[in-house]
């Protein structure tokens, strides 16, 4: 499911032109990369007003949108738990992170693309591998129990 192009449009009339058109850059990068997530506007405590992309089942994979100082949040959950991408692409992105998995920025055109493409191609598949290994970590854990 996405957002209608009426959904989309309205989301943008609470960001500044600087913000609409990073996420406009990123929405569309997102979508050509991992065209099967689910898109929506987030109403949690945590990603609030953000639009977040889900696999069908609910778990939250990227999520983007306008932040205070005309900046532009963009989350991705692949980086957060995959070791090998935070250690191939942190130095291109450090001057952009913010937190373990979130980046931002005031011009979506100036970040690492090849980095990035990288990262979010395949990405649900990562987190699919992660959230698989916790499960079974967590099992473990109680059979010793």
């Amino acid at each position: 499911m996405r957002l209608t192009d009426d959904q989309f449009s309205e989301y943008l009339l609470a960001a500044d032109s600087n913000q609409s058109n990073s996420i406009r850059i990123l929405r569309s990068f997102l979508l050509e990369c991992e065209p099967n997530l689910h898109e929506s506007i987030c109403t949690d405590k945590w990603f609030n007003g953000l639009i977040v992309f889900s696999m069908e089942n609910g778990t939250m994979v990227y999520a983007l949108g306008p932040r205070s100082g005309g900046k532009t949040t963009f989350h991705m959950m692949p980086y957060y738990c995959n070791a090998t991408m935070q250690q191939r692409h942190g130095e291109a992105l450090k001057k952009f992170m913010t937190g373990k998995s979130c980046l931002s920025c005031k011009d979506a055109s100036e970040l690492p693309f090849d980095a990035l493409r990288e990262i979010v191609t395949g990405g649900t598949a990562n987190v699919q591998k992660a959230l698989a290994a916790l499960d079974e970590s967590r099992k473990s854990k109680k059979k010793k129990s």
